[in-house]
């Protein structure tokens, strides 16, 4: 596998960064408007934008668990700051539970690596992890001018990402339990 020298060598690394700054722009733009039309292309432009880097990796034989560190953590930089300029619309419990289970799965990722043991996903996890990006895009169509999704909708969208969040969060735990197990 060729190595990576930095994060500008790897075009992968730019499309998560890039997340970041969507993130920072959708957080910035709540700050001065209730309405945007650029709100859902930038949290669409996040999802492709997280499809595509793997894949980019994969196929230019750059993956690396630098790059998965990378992408999680651009992970984590967009979907607090979307779910914190959705806050009006969605709630602060969405942000709260994705911190809980995000982070549970970050001190599960740094605990492996310390103990130089393999490092179990969490498919609940990732379940949850889509969740927040649906809600993130949810809430972006909810402040676009021309789109009005019903209260409910956003609501159920949210409390869904609440359990699923809270179940990644549990799965997390369990595993570091099991992990702490076997050593």
């Amino acid at each position: 596998m060729p190595s990576v020298t930095g994060i500008a060598a790897a075009p992968q690394h730019l499309l998560s960064i890039s997340r970041v700054a969507l993130g920072a722009a959708l957080w910035w733009n709540s700050r001065t408007s209730g309405d945007s039309e650029w709100a859902l292309p930038a949290a669409l432009l996040a999802v492709v934008f997280d499809v595509a880097d793997g894949r980019l990796a994969r196929a230019r034989g750059t993956s690396s668990n630098f790059g998965r560190v990378i992408d999680n953590a651009c992970d984590a930089a967009f979907l607090a700051l979307a779910f914190f300029a959705f806050r009006a619309a969605i709630g602060t419990a969405p942000l709260v539970l994705f911190a809980l289970s995000f982070g549970s799965y970050g001190a599960r990722a740094l605990w492996s690596a310390v103990a130089r043991k393999p490092f179990t996903p969490s498919p609940r996890g990732h379940w949850a992890g889509i969740s927040n990006y649906a809600l993130a895009v949810i809430a972006a169509a909810q402040v676009h001018p021309s789109i009005d999704i019903p209260p409910p909708g956003l609501s159920i969208a949210a409390a869904i990402v609440v359990l699923m969040n809270s179940v990644a969060f549990y799965d997390n735990l369990r595993l570091a339990r099991d992990d702490a197990r076997s050593r």
